[in-house]
């Protein structure tokens, strides 16, 4: 295991410059040999880009090397286009852009000399990812052996309650081997120096490589043991360069008095970090375009479901259902960002306990900020069963159709705050706790059927007025008060908002229903309802179960 030779320094200025003199229509026809020209026109590829083009929004001007999509209002430069069409961040990926660009261009780069520091670094990175991939090899085999020894099992008649633990974990998972080899799968075995012994055993540079990728450790009396020591193991694979990062590991022992964790992650090193997209376990195979009816003509995902571990992406890849999850800590917001550029719909199935809820709420709160408009939803659990990973495929298929909108799942997240909350002293203080959860989520949901749905549910649960909801979404600075009795009234009448929406009333008769009752209130608290979104009277009024169902197909 010897590191590669051709290190590089930083990008010169002059390749940066040739880069972004590129005709910038001969680059969009080298990214997208299908796009269709009217001029300087054409329909917009962009993955961000919503609905069909009948009139071409897409224009560049070859002059400057610019283009500009005119339904998103969006627009920038050569590097813009490359990073849209793999996937990358321009900022933070920026040498990853122009690299892409110059490949897709047949560009030659000039790159600066590489200081020590710099040599070193790289030298290290390599290291830990040829170590990642030697584990890989390791686990898999190791895995492989377990089949072999379960298959005689088989052959024996032994009672699956006298199988070893390892047998056991398989068979109530259902991991066949087709599944493990397609989905890299593998064992880490109990012997605490399996890995340590294959890495010593290709030399003293192989072991340094296991220790910057944090596969073996070393204790205090200079003896080497493995990180990953009785587990089932996932690989964290790079969604861009298709390289193994890290692992997730699923302890096997089935003892009730075990204290080790259920699941270990790989710790952050010189190429692994928890919070990079690169982490999402499943996110790689998502975008490989393996179920063929949840793409779209541009190739992005029509949906992408989030979950909990890698049992229940397991579970929903048996599905056909592009899934993935994060790895033991809080989805972080450059990871939502990534799902939703490469997704027209995210889909929250974390589990439905109070834990569970509380990851929903974070997500939840994210996806809102980040979603630019795309629809977000969540599934709902078969009755009697704890998670996604205990689902059938046919019920993860059933649950993707009866997925429903942000109204419900924001209900649900409040409720679960409250319960999360009821061992606090006093039960005013729960209320608080929800009261703040029901005010974020609701200032960064779009004004339209799903906010007024929300704002009425909340209130039911709160004991707060509908109107006095809504108003406390405006400012940023008000806060959903105590319900006001003198308010009676005006919230019964509030209330059929929701009521008008599950019936298909016209959104012209729910403003004319808002628009009495303003004129019905004094005018001291006129100042407290929020005026109505413009945008409202062109949103026909479906119900939100009707609209999430149709974006998808009948699976």
């Amino acid at each position: 295991m010897s590191a590669a030779s051709n290190q590089k320094g930083r990008i010169t200025e002059n390749s940066i410059d040739e880069i972004l003199r590129l005709d910038i229509k001969e680059v969009a026809n080298s990214l997208w040999p299908d796009i269709k020209w009217r001029g300087n026109s054409a329909s917009c590829p962009l993955s961000t880009h919503q609905g069909d083009d009948k009139t071409p929004s897409f224009s560049v001007t070859p002059g400057k090397n610019v283009f500009y999509c005119f339904t998103e209002q969006h627009g920038g430069n050569n590097l813009d286009l490359v990073a849209d069409r793999y996937g990358y961040d321009k900022k933070r990926d920026f040498r990853e852009c122009v690299e892409k660009l110059a490949e897709v261009m047949n560009v030659t780069l000039e790159y600066e000399p590489l200081n020590e520091q710099d040599i070193e670094k790289a030298k290290e990175r390599e290291l830990a990812a040829r170590a990642m991939t030697f584990a890989q090899h390791q686990f898999q085999a190791a895995l492989n052996e377990l089949f072999d020894g379960m298959e005689k099992l088989q052959t024996d008649n032994v009672p699956v309650e006298k199988w070893p633990d390892q047998y056991k974990t398989l068979k109530e998972r259902d991991i066949s081997r087709e599944f493990a080899i397609e989905h890299g799968i593998g064992y880490a075995p109990t012997d605490n120096q399996f890995l340590f012994k294959r890495l010593k055993s290709q030399g003293d540079e192989a072991v340094r490589a296991g220790e910057l990728a944090d596969l073996i450790k070393q204790n205090a009396d200079g003896r080497y043991f493995d990180f990953f020591i009785g587990r089932i193991t996932y690989p964290c694979i790079d969604y861009r360069t298709k390289q193994i990062v890290g692992f997730t590991g699923r302890r096997v022992s089935q003892q009730p008095t075990s204290t080790a964790p259920k699941y270990k992650n790989s710790p952050n090193n010189v190429i692994y970090n928890k919070s990079a997209p690169s982490a999402l376990y499943g996110f790689a195979h998502a975008l490989e375009k393996s179920a063929p009816e949840f793409y779209d003509k541009q190739g992005n995902l029509r949906c992408l479901l989030y979950l909990e571990g890698p049992n229940d992406v397991s579970a929903a890849q048996k599905a056909g259902v592009p899934a993935v999850c994060g790895n033991g800590i809080a989805v972080s917001e450059l990871q939502m960002q990534t799902m939703l550029r490469y997704t027209n719909e995210f889909i929250n199935g974390l589990d439905q306990d109070v834990a569970g809820m509380k990851a929903s709420t974070h997500a939840w709160l994210l996806a809102l900020e980040n979603s630019e408009g795309k629809p977000i939803s969540q599934i709902p659990i078969t009755q009697g069963k704890k998670d996604v990973g205990e689902m059938t495929p046919a019920e993860i298929k059933t649950a993707i159709a009866n997925r429903f909108g942000p109204a419900k799942a924001i209900a649900n997240a409040i409720r679960a705050t409250l319960e999360a909350e009821s061992t606090m002293p006093g039960q005013i203080n729960a209320i608080n706790v929800a009261q703040r959860t029901a005010e974020e989520f609701l200032r960064k949901m779009p004004d339209g059927i799903e906010k007024a749905k929300a704002c009425g549910q909340i209130s039911k649960m709160l004991g707060v007025d509908p109107a006095l909801i809504l108003a406390a979404t405006v400012e940023s600075k008000s806060s959903i008060p105590v319900q006001d009795k003198s308010l009676g009234p005006i919230a019964e009448t509030l209330s059929t908002i929701e009521k008008l929406v599950e019936s298909r009333e016209t959104i012209s008769h729910l403003e004319s229903e808002v628009a009495a009752l303003r004129a019905s209130i004094p005018e001291r608290r006129t100042q407290q309802l929020p005026q109505p979104s413009p945008d409202m009277a062109q949103e026909p009024a479906i119900s939100a179960k009707d609209g999430y169902r149709a974006r998808l197909p009948q699976v």
